[in-house]
């Protein structure tokens, strides 16, 4: 590669930007052509979210209240909880050899990152 170069697809100074048409992964980019979109992450996300609000919403909205707090308890703890394996799925992006348990965890929590490069906005700039 000569100096002052950029690999592939990268360009712009210190070959951190893409070409138009081309998304970033990993410090390289690629063409939004051969990659291919799946919008399904954002469709399932947006339905998902939906009927979370629906839900709450019937539950804020119910005559017969019996029950409130601690329905109110048991949703702030189910937050509470969703917020920690947030949290602790970003350490699978520390380059460790992870031995067995571990590494199956790693792979149940990944989703739990909600890493929005994999909507590949570069594709829609």
């Amino acid at each position: 590669l000569a100096l002052g170069a950029c690999p592939g697809s990268n360009s712009g100074m210190a070959c951190v930007d893409c070409l138009p048409d081309h998304y970033q992964e990993n410090g390289l980019c690629y063409s939004c052509a051969e990659a291919g979109f799946a919008l399904w992450p954002l469709i399932i996300a947006f339905v998902v979210a939906l009927i979370v609000l629906l839900g709450l919403y019937k539950f804020a909205t119910k005559v017969d209240k019996p029950h409130r707090d601690s329905m109110m308890t048991v949703t702030i703890g189910a937050g509470l909880s969703l917020a920690t394996l947030q949290a602790l799925s970003a350490f699978s992006k520390v380059e460790v050899q992870w031995v067995e348990p571990l590494q199956t965890l790693r792979g149940v929590f990944a989703f739990l990152i909600f890493d929005i490069s994999i909507l590949r906005p570069g594709c829609f700039v």
